[in-house]
């Protein structure tokens, strides 16, 4: 008993030992706590008078007013108050994050010749001057010189700083256009109007042509698909501001003189305006108003990094993406024709008719359902039969000799004047013919083939329900008879 006493004392003093040490050792390698650098100097938006940079040889001054800040010197400058906010803020206490003792070469900093040179000046009369140097990436942090001394800060500084003036100027904005009635394109070679219809055009074969093209003789309609991706490019994204006030000198030499290509747009408006009188119960009465309005754009030179544009009436200048540009202004009725041969507004089309192999399918529209000879078709199957109906694409170039039998279709729509239609697709030796409305075009042999598809497996489906549906009705009658 007394050596297992012994024992356990001696491994009770080791093991002490051993938390002893560990704690000894972590006291010794622990890091001090990181204290928070006190800022360089606290200056508040409201002791701040007047702001002047210098960046990229410009210089700029902010002054302080009584009707807030603006650009000395103009006072119509449409400063971007938002921005003056953002640049004032940096400075309600104004910490760095490291601190270097007065350095024997600025160069190394990239404070010998700074990149910006800003100085402040207060109400009451004093000054702070600061200036900018190289970025310091592995802290992402810049070099900074003030009384004497480098300091790393935050980037937040340089980013508010590192502008042209066009920079500070709040931008124009593109109309959200509610109803385009017509786009007007001159691409400073050919001419396009490009009208637009809700309800369509009673001279097509279908309302889901909304976009023509304005001809010498008609209208052409053009591809919904692509008149969606013409219209949503409209709201462009401005690059760049490159001048806000040019004069004429200057617009010509962005291409933006009287020359300049241009897109120009006539859109309705729909507001909700109060007429003045109130009706029984006092409440104000209102009604709809609908304003005409035009918005044009310019388009000029091209740059390395774009091409120039301007909102007409404006002297504001930008840049806005090259393939932006090309896109407003390819409006050629080859880029915006049909690109299929065939297109279904569904809420027009009553029904329909489909031959193939000797096979008639017909689909019958039940509401928002279609039947299939009495039974209800699968919103699947007949999703897939009108997206392939719709989906014959043309073909721009000959291709190899189409295969299959022909398939010819009758539509049956609501629509004056094209109660119904009647379409043929033939095997040719160079792909596919289709005929519609006595015009033949050439159509892609895997559309086609889709086509095929969906309709033999709607015939599938329907011959494998009749056949299940004859053999229960023989097995009941059987069973009536027998017993």
């Amino acid at each position: 008993m007394k050596r297992r006493g012994k024992t356990l004392l001696l491994l009770t003093i080791a093991l002490g030992a051993v938390i002893g040490g560990y704690y000894l050792i972590a006291s010794l390698t622990k890091e001090p706590a990181k204290e928070t650098a006190p800022p360089l100097f606290s200056v508040s938006a409201d002791d701040l008078a007047r702001i002047t940079w210098t960046y990229q040889d410009s210089t700029i001054t902010l002054v302080k007013g009584d009707s807030g800040w603006g650009l000395e010197g103009s006072a119509a400058f449409p400063l971007d108050a938002s921005q003056v906010t953002t640049i004032t803020g940096l400075f309600q206490s104004f910490t760095p994050t490291n601190t270097i003792a007065t350095p024997s070469d600025l160069s190394e900093y990239g404070l010998e010749k700074p990149s910006i040179d800003i100085t402040l000046e207060l109400t009451d009369g004093t000054s702070q001057e600061l200036k900018i140097g190289d970025c310091n990436s592995s802290i992402s942090s810049y070099y900074l010189l003030w009384n004497g001394n480098v300091y790393t800060v935050s980037s937040d500084i340089n980013s508010a700083f590192a502008k042209s003036l066009c920079d500070l100027a709040t931008k124009e904005s593109i109309p959200d256009f509610e109803n385009i009635t017509s786009i007007a394109v001159n691409n400073g070679v050919s001419k396009n109007v490009l009208k637009h219809s809700t309800d369509g055009l009673s001279t097509a074969y279908t309302g889901a042509f909304q976009w023509f093209a304005e001809d010498d003789s008609s209208e052409l309609p053009l591809d919904p698909g692509k008149m969606e991706t013409y219209v949503s490019g409209l709201k462009l994204t401005w690059q760049k501001c490159v001048a806000w006030n040019a004069d004429d000198d200057a617009l010509a030499t962005y291409g933006l003189g009287l020359a300049a290509a241009s897109v120009k747009v006539d859109y309705i408006v729909t507001d909700t305006v109060n007429t003045g009188s109130t009706d029984a119960s006092g409440n104000p009465v209102t009604q709809t108003a609908a304003t005409p309005k035009t918005f044009t754009l310019l388009l000029g030179a091209d740059t390395d990094s774009g091409r120039y544009v301007r909102i007409d009436g404006s002297r504001m200048v930008y840049i806005i993406a090259s393939d932006d540009a090309k896109a407003l202004l390819s409006t050629a009725y080859d880029s915006l024709k049909p690109a299929s041969m065939l297109y279904l507004n569904w809420d027009e089309v009553n029904a329909f008719d489909l031959v193939m192999d000797g096979q008639t399918l017909t689909l019958l529209k039940n509401e928002d359902a279609w039947v299939c000879r009495g039974a209800p078709l699968d919103s699947t199957l007949s999703d897939s039969l009108k997206s392939a109906l719709t989906g014959l694409t043309l073909a721009d170039a000959a291709g190899s000799a189409g295969k299959g039998s022909e398939i010819t279709g009758k539509i049956y729509q609501s629509r004056e004047g094209f109660a119904e239609l009647d379409f043929t697709l033939s095997p040719a030796s160079n792909g596919w013919t289709g005929t519609l409305g006595g015009t033949q075009y050439s159509v892609t042999a895997d559309t086609v083939g889709t086509l095929r598809k969906a309709i033999q497996t709607v015939l599938d489906a329907y011959t494998a329900s009749s056949t299940s549906s004859n053999s229960n009705s023989g097995t009941s009658s059987g069973s009536t008879t027998n017993g």
